[in-house]
Protein backbone atom coordinates (compact mmCIF):
# COMPACT_ATOMS: atom_id res chain seq x y z
CA UNK A 1 0.00 0.00 0.00
CA UNK A 2 0.55 3.60 0.27
CA UNK A 3 3.47 3.11 2.87
CA UNK A 4 5.33 0.62 1.34
CA UNK A 5 6.80 2.84 -1.28
CA UNK A 6 7.44 6.22 -2.36
CA UNK A 7 8.18 7.83 -6.39
CA UNK A 8 11.32 9.17 -6.58
CA UNK A 9 14.29 10.20 -9.26
CA UNK A 10 13.20 12.70 -11.68
CA UNK A 11 9.58 12.33 -11.14
CA UNK A 12 9.33 13.79 -7.76
CA UNK A 13 12.08 15.93 -8.96
CA UNK A 14 9.22 17.44 -11.13
CA UNK A 15 7.28 17.89 -8.96
CA UNK A 16 9.39 19.39 -6.12
CA UNK A 17 10.08 22.51 -9.15
CA UNK A 18 12.64 21.32 -11.07
CA UNK A 19 10.78 21.27 -13.67
CA UNK A 20 14.31 20.58 -16.19
CA UNK A 21 14.16 16.89 -15.04
CA UNK A 22 11.46 15.67 -16.72
CA UNK A 23 12.94 12.44 -17.25
CA UNK A 24 13.90 13.20 -21.06
CA UNK A 25 16.95 11.40 -21.91
CA UNK A 26 20.05 13.49 -23.01
CA UNK A 27 21.38 10.71 -25.43
CA UNK A 28 18.15 10.09 -27.32
CA UNK A 29 15.32 12.08 -26.40
CA UNK A 30 13.25 9.27 -25.10
CA UNK A 31 11.70 9.34 -21.41
CA UNK A 32 13.25 7.28 -18.48
CA UNK A 33 10.90 4.81 -16.16
CA UNK A 34 9.52 6.44 -13.24
CA UNK A 35 11.34 5.49 -10.22
CA UNK A 36 9.57 4.16 -7.21
CA UNK A 37 11.65 3.34 -3.71
CA UNK A 38 10.37 -0.17 -2.08
CA UNK A 39 10.90 -2.06 0.65
CA UNK A 40 13.24 -5.10 0.37
CA UNK A 41 10.13 -7.35 0.55
CA UNK A 42 8.28 -5.57 -1.76
CA UNK A 43 8.29 -6.02 -6.36
CA UNK A 44 6.59 -3.93 -8.29
CA UNK A 45 6.88 -5.26 -12.40
CA UNK A 46 5.25 -2.55 -14.54
CA UNK A 47 7.35 -1.48 -17.51
CA UNK A 48 7.23 2.46 -17.05
CA UNK A 49 8.36 1.91 -13.94
CA UNK A 50 11.97 0.87 -12.14
CA UNK A 51 12.38 -0.13 -8.49
CA UNK A 52 15.19 0.28 -6.28
CA UNK A 53 15.09 -1.14 -2.80
CA UNK A 54 16.25 0.12 0.44
CA UNK A 55 14.75 1.62 3.11
CA UNK A 56 12.62 4.45 3.26
CA UNK A 57 12.29 6.92 6.77
CA UNK A 58 9.08 8.76 7.11
CA UNK A 59 11.32 11.73 7.65
CA UNK A 60 12.25 11.43 4.08
CA UNK A 61 8.44 11.26 2.63
CA UNK A 62 5.82 13.74 1.95
CA UNK A 63 2.36 13.37 0.52
CA UNK A 64 1.23 14.07 -3.19
CA UNK A 65 -2.42 13.08 -3.18
CA UNK A 66 -2.70 9.81 -2.38
CA UNK A 67 0.46 8.91 -3.30
CA UNK A 68 3.98 9.41 -1.20
CA UNK A 69 6.72 11.14 -3.19
CA UNK A 70 10.53 11.60 -1.67
CA UNK A 71 11.24 14.65 -0.20
CA UNK A 72 13.82 16.74 -1.97
CA UNK A 73 16.84 15.51 -0.46
CA UNK A 74 16.16 11.78 -1.00
CA UNK A 75 15.12 12.45 -4.30
CA UNK A 76 18.10 14.49 -5.39
CA UNK A 77 20.61 12.01 -3.65
CA UNK A 78 18.40 8.88 -5.49
CA UNK A 79 19.35 10.80 -8.67
CA UNK A 80 23.13 11.02 -8.07
CA UNK A 81 23.71 7.64 -7.04
CA UNK A 82 22.05 6.05 -9.70
CA UNK A 83 23.76 7.59 -12.65
CA UNK A 84 27.25 8.43 -13.71
CA UNK A 85 29.35 11.60 -12.05
CA UNK A 86 28.15 13.99 -15.20
CA UNK A 87 24.44 12.47 -14.72
CA UNK A 88 24.43 13.32 -10.74
CA UNK A 89 26.29 16.88 -11.62
CA UNK A 90 23.23 17.98 -14.36
CA UNK A 91 20.29 16.54 -11.71
CA UNK A 92 22.38 18.64 -8.69
CA UNK A 93 22.51 21.57 -10.44
CA UNK A 94 19.02 21.75 -11.20
CA UNK A 95 17.74 20.72 -7.73
CA UNK A 96 20.08 23.53 -6.74
CA UNK A 97 18.51 25.74 -9.66
CA UNK A 98 15.41 25.33 -8.33
CA UNK A 99 15.80 26.65 -4.78
CA UNK A 100 14.54 22.79 -3.71
CA UNK A 101 18.33 21.64 -2.42
CA UNK A 102 21.25 23.71 -1.25
CA UNK A 103 24.54 21.89 -0.92
CA UNK A 104 25.20 22.24 2.37
CA UNK A 105 21.85 20.51 2.78
CA UNK A 106 22.49 17.80 0.44
CA UNK A 107 26.25 17.81 2.06
CA UNK A 108 24.96 16.67 5.06
CA UNK A 109 22.23 13.89 3.66
CA UNK A 110 24.99 12.37 2.03
CA UNK A 111 27.05 11.89 4.93
CA UNK A 112 24.78 10.43 6.63
CA UNK A 113 24.11 7.59 3.82
CA UNK A 114 27.95 6.86 4.30
CA UNK A 115 28.05 2.82 3.22
CA UNK A 116 24.90 3.01 0.45
CA UNK A 117 25.58 2.53 -2.89
CA UNK A 118 26.07 5.26 -5.36
CA UNK A 119 27.81 7.88 -2.27
CA UNK A 120 30.70 8.20 -3.89
CA UNK A 121 29.79 9.37 -6.62
CA UNK A 122 26.84 11.69 -5.31
CA UNK A 123 30.01 12.66 -3.35
CA UNK A 124 31.82 13.47 -6.48
CA UNK A 125 28.97 15.30 -7.70
CA UNK A 126 28.89 17.85 -4.67
CA UNK A 127 32.13 18.85 -5.78
CA UNK A 128 31.29 19.92 -8.46
CA UNK A 129 27.96 20.77 -8.58
CA UNK A 130 26.95 24.57 -9.26
CA UNK A 131 23.66 26.17 -9.12
CA UNK A 132 24.13 29.15 -10.72
CA UNK A 133 23.88 26.97 -14.30
CA UNK A 134 21.22 28.00 -16.13
CA UNK A 135 20.38 24.89 -17.84
CA UNK A 136 21.57 21.20 -18.09
CA UNK A 137 24.03 21.83 -20.57
CA UNK A 138 25.71 24.34 -19.62
CA UNK A 139 25.63 21.39 -16.41
CA UNK A 140 27.33 19.32 -18.58
CA UNK A 141 29.68 21.86 -20.84
CA UNK A 142 31.70 23.26 -17.02
CA UNK A 143 31.62 18.80 -16.73
CA UNK A 144 33.41 18.35 -19.62
CA UNK A 145 35.80 21.56 -18.79
CA UNK A 146 36.33 20.59 -15.34
CA UNK A 147 36.81 16.67 -15.61
CA UNK A 148 37.63 16.03 -19.27
CA UNK A 149 39.50 19.15 -19.81
CA UNK A 150 41.19 19.19 -16.62
CA UNK A 151 40.89 22.76 -16.50
CA UNK A 152 40.03 24.90 -13.46
CA UNK A 153 36.58 24.96 -11.72
CA UNK A 154 35.26 28.19 -13.65
CA UNK A 155 33.13 31.01 -12.61
CA UNK A 156 29.60 30.31 -13.62
CA UNK A 157 27.42 33.24 -14.90
CA UNK A 158 29.53 36.05 -13.61
CA UNK A 159 29.07 39.63 -15.05
CA UNK A 160 32.02 41.08 -16.83
CA UNK A 161 33.10 44.50 -16.76
CA UNK A 162 35.34 46.67 -18.99
CA UNK A 163 37.84 49.13 -17.80
CA UNK A 164 35.12 51.78 -17.46
CA UNK A 165 32.69 49.61 -15.58
CA UNK A 166 30.33 49.26 -18.79
CA UNK A 167 28.99 45.80 -18.56
CA UNK A 168 30.40 43.76 -21.36
CA UNK A 169 28.42 40.27 -21.03
CA UNK A 170 27.59 37.04 -18.51
CA UNK A 171 29.65 34.39 -19.88
CA UNK A 172 28.41 30.91 -19.14
CA UNK A 173 31.93 29.73 -17.73
CA UNK A 174 35.07 31.85 -16.97
CA UNK A 175 38.17 31.17 -15.94
CA UNK A 176 39.11 34.37 -13.94
CA UNK A 177 42.59 33.49 -13.75
CA UNK A 178 43.34 32.86 -17.86
CA UNK A 179 40.38 34.76 -19.21
CA UNK A 180 39.09 32.07 -20.87
CA UNK A 181 35.08 32.09 -21.97
CA UNK A 182 33.04 29.07 -22.23
CA UNK A 183 29.66 29.36 -23.80
CA UNK A 184 26.69 26.72 -24.64
CA UNK A 185 24.49 28.09 -27.83
CA UNK A 186 21.57 26.14 -27.28
CA UNK A 187 19.16 25.29 -30.63
CA UNK A 188 17.54 29.23 -29.56
CA UNK A 189 20.99 30.56 -30.37
CA UNK A 190 20.69 29.85 -34.00
CA UNK A 191 17.50 32.11 -34.37
CA UNK A 192 18.79 35.49 -36.64
CA UNK A 193 18.49 37.75 -33.53
CA UNK A 194 19.90 35.73 -31.07
CA UNK A 195 22.88 34.91 -33.69
CA UNK A 196 23.27 38.16 -33.82
CA UNK A 197 23.22 39.28 -30.43
CA UNK A 198 25.55 36.28 -30.11
CA UNK A 199 28.27 37.61 -32.17
CA UNK A 200 28.14 41.25 -30.74
CA UNK A 201 28.84 39.83 -27.27
CA UNK A 202 31.56 37.50 -28.19
CA UNK A 203 33.24 40.27 -29.93
CA UNK A 204 32.87 42.86 -27.19
CA UNK A 205 34.41 40.16 -24.50
CA UNK A 206 37.64 39.35 -26.72
CA UNK A 207 37.91 42.65 -27.26
CA UNK A 208 38.86 42.83 -23.67
CA UNK A 209 41.16 40.12 -23.80
CA UNK A 210 39.29 37.11 -23.70
CA UNK A 211 39.29 34.15 -25.33
CA UNK A 212 35.77 32.40 -26.11
CA UNK A 213 34.93 28.84 -27.21
CA UNK A 214 31.56 27.98 -27.91
CA UNK A 215 29.86 24.70 -27.98
CA UNK A 216 26.71 22.89 -29.09
CA UNK A 217 24.86 20.03 -28.17
CA UNK A 218 26.75 17.99 -30.72
CA UNK A 219 29.95 18.97 -29.27
CA UNK A 220 28.69 17.55 -25.70
CA UNK A 221 27.56 14.15 -27.73
CA UNK A 222 29.77 13.15 -30.33
CA UNK A 223 32.48 16.12 -31.04
CA UNK A 224 33.95 15.82 -27.27
CA UNK A 225 37.20 14.76 -27.81
CA UNK A 226 37.49 17.92 -30.21
CA UNK A 227 35.72 20.06 -27.51
CA UNK A 228 38.07 18.90 -25.15
CA UNK A 229 41.16 20.06 -27.30
CA UNK A 230 39.46 23.04 -28.23
CA UNK A 231 39.50 23.91 -24.63
CA UNK A 232 42.74 23.30 -23.74
CA UNK A 233 44.00 25.13 -26.82
CA UNK A 234 41.52 28.12 -25.69
CA UNK A 235 42.88 28.01 -22.37
CA UNK A 236 46.75 28.19 -23.60
CA UNK A 237 46.04 30.96 -25.53
CA UNK A 238 44.28 32.73 -23.00
CA UNK A 239 47.21 32.37 -20.59
CA UNK A 240 49.57 33.87 -23.17
CA UNK A 241 47.39 36.98 -23.27
CA UNK A 242 49.72 39.94 -22.53
CA UNK A 243 46.76 42.35 -21.68
CA UNK A 244 43.32 42.63 -20.53
CA UNK A 245 41.08 44.91 -19.61
CA UNK A 246 38.19 43.68 -18.08
CA UNK A 247 37.54 42.63 -14.31
CA UNK A 248 34.12 40.81 -12.71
Amino acid sequence: HAKDCAISGWAAAYLHGAQDLDGRRWSDGGRDPVLIVVPKHRQIRRKEFVTVRAPLADSELTAWGPALITKPERTCFEMMRRRSVEEAVVALDAMLRAGVVNLDGMRAFVAGKAGWNGVPIARTALDLADGRAASSPESRLRYVWQVEAGLPKPAVNVTVLDAHEHFAGIPDLLDEASGLVGEYDGGQHRELVQHTNDNAREERLEALGLIVVRATSVDLKSRRAQLVARLRSGHQRARSQRWRSWHT
